[in-house]
């Protein structure tokens, strides 16, 4: 009788313990000049905005910071995420979100316990030089980039902390084409453990 008594409360339980609880504690964006020729120890930086002009779009990416909190590693995480563009019409100035442009994944093997790991997104995966190509000589600019990302559901987690979005306004000669319509700002990233050493 004990015995099934124990089987029954593993069933109930096992949900919430069978994974550790990983949020995504940050977001940021980064990028290096463009005058920098690059190398294995180029230097990135946070920004808060897009300059047109002086940096590299082949150098912009962005960095996620996965905390796991629980006394456990967490492994085989997904990071779905979406990118999309906030355009201006040059004639009458309306601005609206575009529908996505692209979509995608990022496998992350494992989070140990007790830790804050970052994920990059390269450029080659965000693919924004190209939809800039694409939006030349339309009437259009892009006015700010978004990104949406979240860890993949998994049964018996709560997705609190686990769907994040950033918006990264884009400037025209040191002074943005229109203030971007923000619903969320961009979320300062966690400094690592080995950053606080």
């Amino acid at each position: 009788m004990k015995k099934i008594i124990v089987f029954l409360m593993l069933l109930m339980i096992s949900p919430t313990v069978l994974f550790a609880k990983t949020v995504i504690s940050g977001l940021a964006w980064e990028t290096s000049p463009a005058s920098v020729k690059p190398s294995t120890s180029t230097v990135y930086s946070e920004i808060t905005e897009l300059p047109v002009k002086g940096l590299s779009f082949d150098r912009l990416r962005a960095v996620v910071s996965l905390n796991n909190s629980a006394d456990k590693k967490e492994m085989g995480i997904v990071l779905r995420y979406s990118l999309r563009i906030q355009l201006k019409n040059e004639e009458t100035g309306e601005i609206f979100w575009e529908v996505p442009y692209h979509a995608d994944t990022l496998r992350i093997p494992v989070v140990k316990a007790g830790i804050t790991k970052d994920a990059k997104i390269n450029s080659l995966n965000l693919k924004f030089k190209e939809q800039l190509k694409r939006l030349q000589n339309t009437g259009y600019v892009p006015v700010a980039i978004k990104l949406e990302i979240m860890l993949a559901p998994r049964k018996g987690v709560s997705e609190d902390g686990r769907i994040e979005e950033s918006i990264l306004p884009i400037m025209y000669e040191n002074a943005p084409a229109k203030e971007p319509i923000i619903n969320k700002l961009p979320i300062k990233r966690n400094k690592t453990q080995q950053e606080k050493k």
